[in-house]
C-alpha cells in the first residue's frame, strides 16, 4: 500500500496514465465482501480502455 501522494505521483509518472481516486475506505479487490469496489474498478477500467483504443 501506498500513500494517496504517492498514488498520484506514480500515475504521473505513466504514460497515458490518468489517475482515479475512488470513495469510500476500502479499495480492495473483494469481490465476496459488502464494501467491495469491484464494479467501480471495472467501469474506471473499461472506460480508460475504450478512451485508449480511440
Amino acid at each position: 500500500m501506498c500513500s494517496f501522494q504517492c498514488s498520484v505521483d506514480l500515475a504521473a509518472e505513466i504514460p497515458g496514465a490518468r489517475f482515479k481516486p475512488l470513495e469510500g475506505d476500502c479499495h480492495h479487490l473483494m469481490l465476496n465482501s459488502a464494501r467491495s469496489q469491484a464494479g467501480e474498478y471495472i467501469r474506471a477500467i473499461a472506460t480508460f480502455l475504450e478512451s485508449a483504443a480511440t
